[in-house]
């Protein structure tokens, strides 16, 4: 049974919003650079800041709302076609192969439609409560822009009046933390985290994703056609309540509920099913090939446990770093906007740095690692 790999379809997703992102730091740098009557200084701090203040309706909220908009119709029309569309073809296609498995004729699934649109309403909602509303809405109060705007102008009045950089410094500097911090979203983890733009998209993609192509196929092999093992894909990386049972037979099931026959096998329920960081929990890139135990699967043997966890957590530190060159370029990109040669200069050097430094991990684990530029770019 073929799994399905993320692809095109979701990189459009992201494209989608990170250009969006992109255009409204465009958009906020340019107003916060614009000239205002009052020199900028310390002596005239407060009257710069409400100079600045009196600007805020010319950073044109109407159009960044018109913009999300644009994005927000692409984006739905992107979902539609990965969620409804291609999700019906591929589990109408695994519904045979189930059926294949078990040795009876197929079953007909009528209402394969209605469960893939709620899973679109499901994500798009996501997506739309806790970016696009706060992007759509021109209420001062309500908009991150606006919201965005007015923190850094506080900023630059709090570090210019304790004296340690000077206005121009202290507006570049807040400028640069905000790119690199990147836009934020109204999501909070558990921990009490706030979400970036970047890293909820992906995640809303990727989870929807994950349940269309492999929750829905497993559900259905349990539920209609009794196949309650599934063969579950390996990884030279993998977290640790993984990294104990890929590349084996596994159930899908609490082991009470699995045949007697199957009993022997390991659960997914017993490595942390259903948590975020347990199997098949958030950025779980593990399939599972409902299927019946068979002795030769063609599976390349697993690492160790031990080994998986340590490869884990040098892929990690590329995703780490990958996400550093990008900061990094993106500050480079607000550097060229107000034509700051110093920054330009400075952050033109980081972005090498870090690149080589990325270069020298992949050299050193090259058996494990390989360079990917689509995770080292920005939009622009």
């Amino acid at each position: 049974m073929t799994p399905y790999q993320l692809g095109i379809k979701e990189s459009y997703i992201l494209d989608a919003y990170q250009a969006l992102e992109e255009e409204i730091m465009k958009r906020l740098i340019e107003r916060l650079n614009a000239k205002t009557f009052v020199e900028l200084s310390k002596d005239n701090i407060f009257q710069w800041q409400l100079e600045k203040l009196q600007q805020i309706g010319l950073l044109d909220l109407e159009t960044i709302a018109t913009l999300a908009e644009q994005t927000a119709t692409v984006s739905k029309d992107q979902l539609r076609d990965l969620i409804v569309n291609q999700g019906y073809d591929i589990n109408t296609k695994a519904n045979d192969d189930l059926a294949e498995i078990a040795n009876v004729p197929a079953r007909p699934w009528n209402n394969l439609t209605m469960i893939l649109e709620q899973y679109l309403d499901s994500s798009w909602l996501a997506l739309d409560n806790h970016i696009n509303q706060t992007l759509i809405s021109t209420n001062y109060s309500k908009n991150w822009v606006a919201q965005k705007y007015q923190q850094i102008l506080n900023d630059v009045v709090t570090k210019t009046l304790t004296g340690f950089t000077t206005p121009q410094k202290a507006i570049k500097d807040a400028i640069y933390d905000m790119v690199s911090k990147g836009m934020m979203t109204t999501f909070t983890d558990k921990a009490g985290n706030t979400w970036t733009l970047e890293r909820y998209v992906k995640m809303v993609v990727d989870t929807t994703t994950s349940h269309v192509y492999n929750d829905l196929r497993t559900e259905r092999a349990i539920n209609e056609y009794g196949i309650v093992t599934a063969l579950m894909s390996s990884h030279l990386a993998a977290r640790e309540s993984c990294s104990h049972i890929q590349g084996k037979f596994v159930l899908m099931v609490p082991t009470a509920q699995a045949p007697e026959e199957y009993q022997y096998l390991p659960s997914i329920y017993d490595y942390g099913y259903g948590d975020p960081d347990g199997t098949m929990g958030i950025n779980c890139k593990h399939r599972f090939y409902s299927m019946l135990p068979m002795p030769d699967t063609g599976i390349p043997t697993p690492p160790s446990a031990e080994q998986a966890q340590e490869n884990s957590k040098i892929v990690a530190k590329q995703r780490r770093m990958e996400v550093t060159i990008r900061n990094a370029k993106k500050q480079l990109k607000a550097a060229e906007l107000m034509d700051d040669e110093q920054g330009k200069n400075y952050f033109n050097g980081l972005v090498r740095k870090r690149q080589g430094a990325l270069r020298q991990l992949i050299n050193d684990n090259e058996k494990l690692l390989h360079r990917d530029y689509s995770r080292e770019q920005i939009y622009s």
